[in-house]
């Protein structure tokens, strides 16, 4: 019996008609992503300079705490301060970049809609 070989197919260039997110799309969330990843570490930074949890709008070194957290409680950690200010500004970053990221969804949708006839069916 004769096998019949099957040829191998071996890719030679990559298809340039690949789809990619568009430019705003793939910049917020680059921006969103280290966003995250400055929060991560400012909050690991708030945390270890003062590793209890409070319940309320109390919260001081002498009051009692709703959880003690077994981290070492180091207040001459030197980004003890900037800590909170990087993580509300980490926040403020990623929400002024989904507010971005919401307004051209919706001047691209505006856009789509003068071209793509959309019908209400109910």
């Amino acid at each position: 019996m004769a096998e019949t070989a099957l040829p191998l197919a071996v890719p030679t260039a990559v298809e340039s008609t690949s789809q990619r997110h568009r430019l705003f799309v793939r910049v917020t969330h680059w921006i969103q992503a280290l966003s995250v990843l400055v929060l991560l570490l400012s909050g690991v930074a708030i945390l270890l300079a003062h590793p209890r949890l409070y319940w309320g709008e109390t919260g001081a070194v002498g009051s009692p705490s709703l959880i003690d957290l077994p981290l070492p409680f180091v207040l001459d950690v030197p980004i003890r301060g900037p800590g909170r200010y990087l993580h509300f500004l980490a926040a403020w970053v990623s929400v002024f970049t989904g507010a971005i990221y919401v307004a051209m969804a919706l001047v691209r949708l505006c856009q789509m809609s003068k071209f793509v006839r959309v019908s209400h069916v109910i």
